[in-house]
């Protein structure tokens, strides 16, 4: 049977608060996003060096759709990837905003939640998990580095627009740099803000928290999970056998379905290059191909079809899969931390509850909506905005306007999709977590910052500590 040392510290994950518990979850959402619109810009390059060596040109006229057709595709291809450019800088910009700010909210939330819990009596034995005091000592926020490099970028574009409008009477540019300009002024006026407010509290919060849970108390807590000696460990050996098959049947069907969408599309647009492409859709004249590439065609249509319809059902079958495996863990895990006499659980499985998790399917949904974020308002603004570098994008794009608001429809759904159930999940794992820390505590992995320092919150008491980690 497994002993635990004689002692009454333990660890313990304090509630974050609305505020907090958003963030969390926002940026848990939000960085596979990233890594969805890390996938577009790549789709994008490697369409744009296609059309600008002239490769697609000759891959579509040898298969026999002719200059005429072949250029309309090539037309159409090149102004995507030009928009999209557009659109993937914003949204890298708005997201990677987001994403500090979330992970400022985050830090904040904590130390507020601390504070709080420190004033009302919170016991001292049970000292907050590592992961929460580095959100507490550590001094500088990523949102402050995303605000300088705001003001460098924006203040430069704003002076080389309006100068530029200024001398060639250019009222859009002026627009652009006057807009330049506001977001210089926001983001100088949000770091004043953070200088002169927001650290200084979070500053005072520390000496608050730090007066509760002295550094015996830590010391405590962390003497007894060095006696346990349960060191962090990754993958999922040793856990619920449906886990394991589970997650690598939904990883491996999201991969397949995201390759057979894109070569479905493009036989599409080969067969049918004026489809309009929606449920219902006229397919519009069929390109004249060759008898064997016709063939081919059709024979990869139907057959990428047909793999879409079975990945889908075998990600949903590897999501069931895994949903019954974890059930069946939480439910083992209540039962063991609950029994004094039980033996210990695989390190596995206590680390993959020692703290906040990612749902793997949330984290499919969240990066598909990131290329669907691309995509769709891409298309949109090509069919209903007349902009005259785009020539006849409005007629060459006009079938794809409701497909596009489908598609960005689409994506909003699955981000929102995929922030609910992280939530949820995080939330219904919460009590379980703390039992878990209060029985068998997983040390942390002791990482280090952008100085190659190991963050001293995850090695050792940090609360009274003079130094603070980098961000």
């Amino acid at each position: 049977m497994s002993e635990t040392p004689e002692s009454t510290h333990h660890w313990r994950e304090y509630p974050l608060g609305l505020a907090g518990t958003i963030a969390r979850d926002a940026r848990r959402t939000l960085v596979p996003m990233a890594a969805g619109l890390l996938a577009a810009f790549g789709a994008v390059f490697a369409a744009a060096i296609l059309t600008q060596e002239g490769l697609l040109w000759d891959a579509l006229y040898d298969l026999g759709m002719g200059g005429e057709v072949s250029s309309a595709v090539v037309d159409a291809v090149d102004q995507t990837t030009r928009m999209s450019i557009l659109v993937l800088l914003i949204l890298a910009y708005v997201v990677g905003l987001l994403i500090c700010l979330a992970l400022a909210v985050r830090r904040v939330a904590t130390s507020r939640a601390l504070a709080d819990a420190a004033r009302q009596g919170a016991p001292r034995e049970a000292v907050p998990a590592p992961p929460q005091v580095e959100q507490v000592v550590t001094e500088d926020m990523p949102i402050g580095g995303f605000l300088i490099m705001t003001v460098g970028v924006a203040g430069l574009f704003a002076l080389a627009l309006i100068g530029v409008a200024v001398v060639e009477g250019w009222g859009e540019g002026m627009l652009v740099g006057l807009a330049c300009g506001a977001l210089t002024g926001a983001a100088i006026m949000g770091l004043r803000h953070i200088r002169r407010v927001i650290l200084p509290a979070q500053r005072e919060r520390r000496r608050e928290i730090a007066a509760h849970w002295s550094t015996e108390d830590e010391e405590a807590a962390w003497a007894r999970a060095r006696a346990l000696g349960l060191e962090p460990a990754r993958g999922n050996a040793g856990r619920d056998l449906r886990i394991r098959i589970g997650t690598r049947i939904t990883g491996f069907a999201g991969v397949l379905a995201g390759i057979a969408v894109l070569l479905l599309q493009a036989l599409q647009v080969v067969a049918y290059p004026d489809a309009e492409r929606w449920t219902g859709g006229s397919a519009g004249p069929r390109a004249s191909l060759e008898p064997e590439t016709a063939r081919l065609a059709e024979l990869g249509m139907w057959g990428f079809a047909a793999l879409i319809a079975l990945v889908l059902v075998a990600a949903l079958i590897g999501s069931l899969i895994t949903g019954a495996g974890l059930a069946a863990e939480r439910e083992y895990l209540h039962e063991t931390v609950a029994d004094p006499q039980a033996e210990q659980p695989v390190p596995s499985m206590l680390a993959a509850y020692a703290d906040q998790r990612s749902v793997t399917m949330a984290q499919v949904l969240a990066a598909l909506a990131g290329i669907g974020l691309v995509l769709g308002p891409v298309w949109m603004i090509l069919s209903t905005v007349e902009i005259h570098v785009f020539a006849d994008a409005t007629t060459l794009f006009s079938g794809l306007r409701w497909p596009a608001v489908l598609i960005t429809a689409a994506a909003v759904a699955m981000l929102t999709i995929a922030f609910i159930w992280t939530s949820m999940v995080n939330q219904a794992e919460a009590e379980l977590r703390n039992l878990l820390l209060r029985r068998w505590p997983v040390l942390p992995q002791d990482t280090k910052d952008s100085d190659g320092n190991v963050r001293a919150a995850r090695v050792g008491p940090a609360l009274s500590g003079d130094s603070t980690d980098a961000a």
